[in-house]
């Protein structure tokens, strides 16, 4: 009985360290997708506020 449990351990365990390695490549790539969909948002302001405005004012100095 002692040695089927130690033969099933290691394999446990590997299975418990690929599913944390999933688990963070995912959280990783969830990161770097909203990341990117922020500066996506930033982008599209910028270019709508360009299209409003014109091309050559600061966001921080509008005149109209």
């Amino acid at each position: 009985m002692t040695a089927v449990l130690t033969d099933s351990e290691p394999l446990r365990n590997q299975v418990i360290d690929f599913t944390e390695l999933y688990r963070r490549i995912w959280a990783r790539q969830r990161d770097y997708r909203s990341r990117r969909a922020e500066l996506t948002r930033q982008t599209k302001a910028r270019w709508k506020c360009k299209a409003r405005h014109g091309p050559f004012t600061d966001r921080g100095m509008h005149i109209n």
